[in-house]
């Protein structure tokens, strides 16, 4: 094999890399969207187990029930997609991680669903059960965000798990204010998580509509237009002026059906976003596609020189050295590799830039970490932390994770 030839064998293997992550990344977003769908149906069955758990039965027992064979379907479909998961080295091992503890989670909400059905667990505790199997499916999503090689299609996972991310936080939301309206109160303990729920929802929501494309931040401002957003900005003010002071437990259905519709609307952009994302996709793979086909003829000279490889007479064709020595065909690979070259750094520059969103993440996930290993504390509890620091000190969340992270790791 000559040096040139060798050139060439690096040069579609490039194109066959680029087009395999691309393909590989289509995968991926299936996976998403069968993961949103679980994470949607968890949400709700959370919100209903604190109603239940707290009337001890008296409301919403019909309903969880019902939810609770959707959740099931919902994690059947997800569990079955993973048996035919493509295993391979395309996928880093923190993927495949998160996916086992994602798993685990569910395992174990297995054993925590017939405690609640006999009132034998606290509402706190089950809704902490379930933000923390939820937590764990989001991570996948974030794994693969974090993996996505071209720009667009990171900025669009990005929007994407930001929504997720803040979509979680209003059904963090809708579960708290459950307990607090089912119980008639809220005790200052529930009034600061409320609050930094909420906060927690205003940060995620703006790292989504900076990495929205026009149509999805219209999408968003339309949400945020609604009778049910309007009527949630009351509610949350009745639950910061009552205090202890008594709610008519009849407007814990109110809560519940306002907050819902609003996260209901939300989970219809989340389909727009995953649509967009796998048409993107399909596009990418295309666009690839037909890059290659376009340079076929330049490519085609190119090959002949690659089967240029000590044939079994050992004499190769006249075609066969035309094409190896000819310079012109020399000239066009330098170019093509010149070209991919400069179109893969470009590419490389722009997807540091929407990473750095992600680049926060790893820390407040690392942060969070550090505070759960040295105060004995839940993933909620440790987030609370930082998001109570922070509004304390009137500065960034990724500050105050960074700041922490750096005295905790000495």
């Amino acid at each position: 094999m000559t040096a040139d030839t060798l050139a060439i064998d690096y040069f579609l293997a490039a194109h066959q890399s680029e087009l395999k992550q691309l393909n590989e990344l289509s995968e991926s977003c299936h996976l998403v969207t069968v993961l949103t769908e679980l994470v949607h149906e968890l949400q709700k069955e959370r919100g209903l187990s604190n109603i239940y758990l707290v009337t001890e039965g008296q409301r919403f027992a019909q309903e969880r029930e019902q939810q609770l064979h959707e959740s099931v379907q919902a994690e059947g479909t997800l569990r079955r997609l993973l048996k035919n998961f493509s295993f391979g080295l395309h996928h880093k091992a923190s993927f495949y991680s998160r996916v086992a503890f994602a798993l685990n989670g569910l395992d174990q909400l297995r054993l925590i669903r017939p405690v609640v059905t006999q009132y034998r667990i606290k509402a706190l505790e089950a809704s902490g059960h379930f933000s923390q199997v939820i937590s764990k499916l989001l991570q996948v999503v974030f794994e693969i965000a974090d993996r996505s090689t071209c720009p667009e299609t990171a900025r669009a996972l990005i929007a994407l798990f930001n929504l997720l991310q803040g979509k979680e936080y209003a059904g963090q939301e809708r579960a708290c204010g459950a307990i607090g309206f089912a119980a008639g109160e809220f005790d200052p303990e529930r009034l600061e998580q409320l609050d930094l729920l909420r906060d927690a929802q205003a940060s995620c929501f703006d790292l989504f509509l900076s990495h929205s494309d026009r149509s999805h931040v219209a999408r968003w401002r339309e949400i945020e237009a609604l009778d049910c957003s309007h009527e949630l900005i009351k509610l949350r003010q009745l639950c910061q002026t009552a205090g202890e002071a008594g709610i008519p437990g009849s407007l814990t259905e109110i809560w519940f059906e306002v907050a819902t519709a609003r996260i209901n609307r939300m989970q219809e952009l989340e389909h727009l976003l995953l649509s967009d994302l796998i048409g993107l996709t399909q596009q990418q793979v295309q666009k690839a596609e037909e890059e290659f086909e376009a340079n076929h003829d330049n490519l085609e000279a190119l090959i002949h020189c690659k089967a240029e490889r000590e044939p079994e007479d050992g004499l190769a064709s006249d075609t066969e050295k035309r094409a190896l020595n000819d310079p012109g065909a020399l000239g066009s690979l330098f170019e093509l590799i010149q070209q991919q070259a400069s179109r893969l750094q470009q590419l490389n520059t722009e997807l540091n830039e929407v990473r750095q969103s992600l680049g926060d993440r790893k820390v407040i996930e690392q942060a969070k970490g550090l505070l759960m290993q040295k105060h004995g504390v839940s993933e909620d509890k440790a987030y609370q932390s930082l998001r109570r620091v922070a509004m304390n000190k009137n500065t960034s969340l990724i500050q105050i994770a960074e700041q922490t992270v750096a005295s905790l790791s000495d």
